[in-house]
């Protein structure tokens, strides 16, 4: 039996197939990754923003799961070694754009994703120990947005 075979009737999804072309430009994509982080460049802005609550966001925990923050999250999660991150401007944001009647939610999530690492960026620099820590909250609640709808 292939490898791919039992890829597929481990997990019920077709496998992935790959022209060489596309092969070559990921491998070229990953040295030119590893050798601007090397460099000491990074993917990551210098200066992020702090992502604000938008002046016309309503809480209102009656109103339901689009109008408190982070839902059942910590809206302002402790971030080990002894630090904390706001991420009520994120969190809001998304409230609104689902709110908003998107039909891609997954636009919406994309953007929590992104504002979500852009308070950690802001909050804590590249080199501070906390941020790897903010990083892993973020994708877990994004991770935890994505699979709950």
């Amino acid at each position: 039996m292939s490898s791919s075979t039992l890829d597929r009737t481990h997990d019920q999804t077709p496998p992935i197939r790959t022209s060489r072309r596309g092969a070559v430009i990921r491998r070229i994509s990953l040295f030119l990754l590893a050798l601007t982080a090397s460099l000491g460049f990074s993917l990551v802005p210098a200066y992020a923003a702090f992502v604000p609550i938008p002046s016309n966001y309503v809480y209102d925990t009656s109103r339901g799961a689009w109008h408190d923050y982070c839902t059942l999250s910590p809206d302002v999660p402790y971030v080990p070694p002894g630090s904390h991150v706001d991420f009520r401007g994120p969190c809001a944001r998304h409230d609104m754009c689902e709110e908003a009647g998107g039909k891609n939610t997954y636009a919406c999530d994309r953007l929590f994703f992104n504002l979500m690492h852009e308070q950690c960026a802001w909050a804590f620099a590249s080199d501070n120990p906390h941020r790897g820590p903010c990083d892993f909250i973020a994708d877990t609640y994004y991770n935890t947005v994505r699979q709950t709808g």
